[in-house]
């Protein structure tokens, strides 16, 4: 008889394998190819840290009433619980991959506008994780539209500062 496996983080343990059977368990049972148990196992866990980090975020957003930020955040939220709702549903592992790198690739992008086209280090290191985790989960081409996509972002910021153009200012950054 073997022995169940014991946490050592408590409740914090408890809570991950519970979501990860309710949300994953029957796909993985499912799933004969390794390469699929690992891209499942990896999205799940990435969007379930994602939502674990975004929460005390969201609060101090609340807090220092950051307008900007508050108006991106529900669609962030959504986003990745319509992934996690992928999951659950047993949809398509490359579209639910890709979902997932596109949602932090756009928030990023649309942040970073909102921030008067700002292009910082922490911006640059979202986009970087989008690409390669598109890259990881999904085939060459969707990451190189999704590079594409980031080009041409990055392209139009860099025509509206050569050129002087403001497109959106706020009050404070965010």
């Amino acid at each position: 008889m073997a022995l169940k496996a014991k946490y050592r983080w408590g409740l914090a343990g408890k809570l991950y394998v519970t979501v990860e059977k309710a949300t994953i368990g029957g796909s993985l049972r499912n799933r004969p190819d390794s390469r699929e148990h690992y891209n499942i196992k990896l999205i799940f866990d990435y969007l379930f840290f994602h939502i674990l980090l975004i929460l005390p975020e969201l609060f101090i957003t609340l807090y220092y009433q950051n307008t900007t930020q508050l108006l991106l955040f529900p669609f962030l939220i959504a986003i990745t619980l319509l992934g996690m709702w992928m999951l659950k549903r047993r949809a398509s592992v490359s579209a639910t991959g890709t979902l997932a790198a596109l949602n932090v690739l756009v928030f990023g992008m649309l942040s970073s506008f909102l921030n008067n086209q700002d292009i910082s280090l922490p911006y640059a290191m979202l986009w970087i994780l989008a690409i390669l985790f598109c890259y990881l989960t999904t085939n060459l081409a969707t990451t190189l539209i999704l590079g594409s996509l980031l080009c041409g972002y990055l392209g139009l910021v860099a025509y509206t500062r050569s050129h002087g153009l403001v497109l959106f200012t706020t009050p404070g950054y965010a």
